[in-house]
């Protein structure tokens, strides 16, 4: 007691503060640590529950030209647990994609335009794709017949457990 009253001004004043500081912070890390190891195994389980993250999935990028297919977004989908499948598919809304496809019908809706139904072929199996588009910017359009090819470009703009539909979608096809 005599020392901590001799040395109560220097104790207590900028360098003895950031000290004790120090010593009580190092203490607390040394017993979390000893807690921690006491729990053995359950400790890991418990710091998962305790700070959930999501897995990584696909990196959100630009994908014009890449060997994503609509089969595997899907697939993907699909093979998610059932409440994770909505955060699944709004992972991929936004993502720029183009596709080579297959013209499967088309109806024309007068307050939006035409609505495509395409399909996608790739290693991954088929997948069915949707676009609206402005039959004025494609002249030969209502000519097409069903199998023709399209080369379609856009936006993800939601994923269902059986197709995709793109927004901002271009499209290409050789004329008749």
């Amino acid at each position: 007691m005599a020392w901590l009253a001799d040395n109560a001004p220097w104790l207590f004043q900028g360098l003895g503060v950031a000290a004790l500081g120090w010593i009580g912070w190092f203490v607390v890390r040394v017993v979390k640590q000893v807690r921690r190891s006491a729990l053995g195994a359950d400790s890991t389980v418990r710091e998962v529950i305790d700070d959930p993250k999501p897995p990584p999935l696909v990196p959100r990028q630009d994908v014009h030209g890449s060997s994503i297919s609509v089969a595997g977004i899907i697939h993907r989908l699909r093979s998610a647990p059932l409440l994770q499948q909505p955060g699944v598919a709004a992972h991929y809304v936004g993502i720029k994609v183009a596709w080579h496809t297959e013209l499967r019908g088309a109806e024309r809706d007068k307050s939006q335009g035409v609505l495509l139904h395409l399909q996608h072929n790739s290693a991954e199996g088929d997948g069915h794709v949707f676009v609206i588009v402005d039959e004025a910017f494609y002249p030969g359009l209502g000519l097409l017949r069903q199998g023709h090819a399209i080369y379609v470009a856009g936006e993800i703009q939601e994923v269902n457990g059986g197709y995709i539909k793109l927004s901002h979608a271009t499209i290409r096809f050789d004329p008749l």
